[in-house]
Order: structure tokens, then sequence, then C-alpha cells
């Protein structure tokens, strides 16, 4: 080979080479477009959103406590009794009378039929009463939101036959046990509590010309008021990301690492993969980079979320496009910030 042919060899080398570096330079500094929002102090309202439906807080289920033939039935269905009022005889001899006062939500017996009864168990169930001038709201709620609630927390609820117009209500009883058999329970399954929201008679007085302005068993939603502070420093939800301490890594990225192949018994539990990641947010910097944060949050509502540490007022943090936060941006990294409606043009 001629020395002329060498030296375009090591030219050409050179300028592979060079447009190797250049490419691999040009898309690493690829410019990621982000919309963003301040960090700024508000008013922050924590709740849980829970469903149920309404029951009257007291109700009695009338049996006899003799066996016989009803030979006297002085009521019907949706009637309004007084305390002691007769509501029956049976054999003609003995008197069944009204509890409480209050209105006869089911009737299951007739005239000339026969019931049983004794002082030792429960006989034949005649009737319900119920007093229905003070209801509530018997809702499920899970586990892990349970542990926010406590009596005397204020709710909005929204009953379905009314248009979702919103009634107030208050939390009067959080069951301390679950309604499922503890022996039952499998670790898989969701443990519920009830809870019990006691409605306001003022929000609803409007309905008071109305025989009955709620019926058992109508479908309510609600939302329970948790915890409120004011003033406190806060972001956009979507703002807060996880990714794995002291890395760029996303969770995502920390997931496909720590899945087993099949024949691996061990499998990373998710309070092992937590353990390791940490809140980020990423505040622009001057020079049009990112800066990866740490932070602490704390109390959120539905679209904000408190920061206790890791951030100051001002501070203009990346808040989309979701990919982005969860995924792409890297500590250092080239942004062009843009209006949340230019975000995805070319």
């Amino acid at each position: 080979m001629s020395k002329s042919a060498k030296w375009i060899l090591v030219i050409v080398g050179i300028l592979a080479a060079s447009f190797v570096i250049f490419k691999m330079k040009s898309k690493g500094s690829k410019t990621e477009k982000v919309t963003t929002e301040k960090a700024a102090k508000r008013t922050i309202i924590e709740s849980v959103s829970t469903s149920g439906k309404i029951y009257p807080e007291t109700e009695v289920k009338v049996s006899p406590d003799f066996s016989g033939q009803v030979t006297e039935l002085k009521i019907a269905e949706g009637e309004s009794v007084k305390k002691g009022q007769l509501l029956a005889r049976i054999n003609n001899r003995t008197s069944i009378e009204a509890p409480i006062d209050g209105v006869v939500l089911s009737l299951k017996i007739k005239k000339g039929e026969s019931v049983t009864g004794n002082n030792f168990s429960v006989g034949t169930e005649m009737m319900t009463i119920a007093d229905m001038s003070a209801l509530e709201v018997r809702s499920d709620v899970g586990e892990n939101d349970i542990v926010k609630i406590n009596i005397g927390d204020s709710a909005d609820v929204v009953v379905d036959a009314y248009n979702n117009r919103k009634f107030k209500g208050v939390v009067t009883k959080i069951a301390n046990s679950t309604k499922t058999s503890m022996a039952s329970l499998t670790s898989n399954d969701v443990t519920n509590y009830e809870v019990r929201i006691r409605l306001d008679k003022e929000s609803y007085k409007d309905l008071a010309d109305k025989v009955f302005p709620f019926r058992p068993g109508m479908n309510v939603s609600a939302e329970i008021r948790t915890k409120k502070e004011e003033n406190i420093l806060s972001v956009p939800i979507a703002a807060v990301n996880a990714r794995v301490k002291d890395s760029d890594k996303s969770m995502e990225d920390k997931r496909r690492e720590d899945k087993v192949i099949k024949d691996q018994d061990a499998i990373p539990t998710a309070t092992a993969l937590d353990d390791k990641l940490e809140e980020v947010v990423f505040i622009i910097q001057k020079d049009g980079t990112v800066k990866k944060t740490v932070v602490k949050s704390g109390i959120q509502d539905i679209n904000y979320i408190g920061v206790m540490s890791g951030l100051k007022e001002g501070d203009e943090v990346v808040v989309g496009p979701y990919i982005a936060l969860s995924k792409n941006l890297k500590d250092g990294m080239k942004v062009k910030v843009v209006p949340k409606e230019k975000l995805f043009e070319k």
C-alpha cells in the first residue's frame, strides 16, 4: 500500500470517528420540551373519597315474645307511629306496641298469619320501625385511608337522586374491626372498615315538605375532609415523582432491573422497592437546564401537594409531560419551556 493510500485511510477513519462522536453528542444533548409552574403557598384540604348508602340511625325490628296468630293489625307500611302505640295483637290477648317513635319501613306479616316467638330466641320478624328524623351514610373505607379519618371530620355528601346536590355531614362512628371474618382474609384482600356520617338536617331543610326526602338504601358518594393546612408551600401533584435514590433511574427502570427470572424464588416486594426510591422535582435553572432536587411531600388535595423541604417559594418546577417527569428528564439536562398547548407541537 502506498504512503498516500495510508494517509487517505487515516483521514477517512478520523472523519468517521468524528461523525460518530457528533451523532452521540447531538443525541445526548436533545432538548426536552416541558411545561412548568412556580411553587407557591396555598390552602390545601386533604380528603378521603368514599361511597355508600343512606340509612336511618335508629331502626328496630319488631318480633313477638309468644307464638300465635295475628288477630289484629293496626298499621300499614309507611305509616308514622308513636312509642307505645298499639301495632298488633296475637291471639287477642298479647299486644305488640311500637318501641320508638318512627315510621314503619317494612311490614312482613298479615292479619291471620301465624308468628313464633319465645324468651330465648328471636321470633318472627313482624316489621321494622325506623326514626327517619336522623339519617346517616354507611360506607366502607380502605385500610390506607381509614387512619386519616377522625370522629368529627366534616363531609360533603352527594346523593344520586338529587342531581348530585351536595349535603353536609359529620363522621360519627369509625369501626375498629373489619366486617370480613379475620380468618377468611388473605394478604391480597383489601381490608375495609365501616364509617358512618350523620347527615346535617340544616343542609336539607328545604326538603322538609317531602314525606321522605331520603329513603333508606339511596346511593351516595362522600368527600370526608380529614386535614387542612393554610399558607403551605405546594406544587402540582404531577411535579413530584419517584426516582431511584442517588440515581437518574426512574421507578420503572428499577422495576425492570429487579424483575427476576422464572426459576428464581425471591421477588422484590413493594416495600423493598419503596425503600430504594426518593421523591424528586426538577427545577428550571437560569442556563435552561433542570436540577433534580429531593423533596419531602406532605398534605395533598386533588390538584396540589404540600412540600415540606427541598423547595422555596417561586421555584419554577417541571409539571409535564408525564413521560419526561417519570423517565426522560435527567439532572443537568437541557429543556425548553413551552405553554401546555404547544407541548406536542413539532
